[in-house]
């Protein structure tokens, strides 16, 4: 296993395929049953969610972003962004969501309709972006 991605609504397993002899996805909701095997697993060289996000189309240079906001919100967080969630970490009453993204533009605009219920904690790049689209917003009123 390379990870859980939560993309288009649903929780993606990324692994690697022995059939195949690659990565490959496989929906949550279409597995029909999980069983331990014992089996230690050996990380293959090359072979990681970084890698796999780099090889797909569009996203040449993935970003990792990380954003916080409370539990309650996890359903509306998950459907606004909709792709690239990789991690999601429990800490107290809050969440943190790791995402993968091809680039910061398309993450702007659902992230402002959030905005009061969360926190970008990194990159600085999207703080200022979003930074940014609020100034516009401020600015498009004020001369109203």
């Amino acid at each position: 296993p390379l990870g859980l991605v939560h993309y288009a609504n649903q929780w993606h397993l990324l692994a690697w395929c022995r059939k195949r002899h690659g990565v490959r996805d496989f929906r949550s909701d279409r597995l029909r049953s999980i069983s331990d095997t014992n089996e230690k697993f050996k990380k293959r060289p090359g072979i990681s969610l970084q890698e796999h996000y780099k090889n797909r189309k569009n996203l040449e240079k993935p970003i990792e972003v990380k954003i916080q906001f409370e539990k309650k919100m996890i359903h509306q967080v998950r459907e606004k962004i909709g792709f690239g969630g990789t991690k999601e970490e429990q800490k107290g009453n809050n969440v943190i969501l790791t995402l993968i993204v091809p680039n910061l533009e398309w993450l702007v605009s659902p992230l402002l309709s959030l905005s009061n219920h969360i926190e970008i904690l990194t990159p600085k790049e999207l703080k200022s972006s979003i930074l940014d689209a609020a100034k516009k917003i401020i600015d498009l009123y004020k001369k109203k």
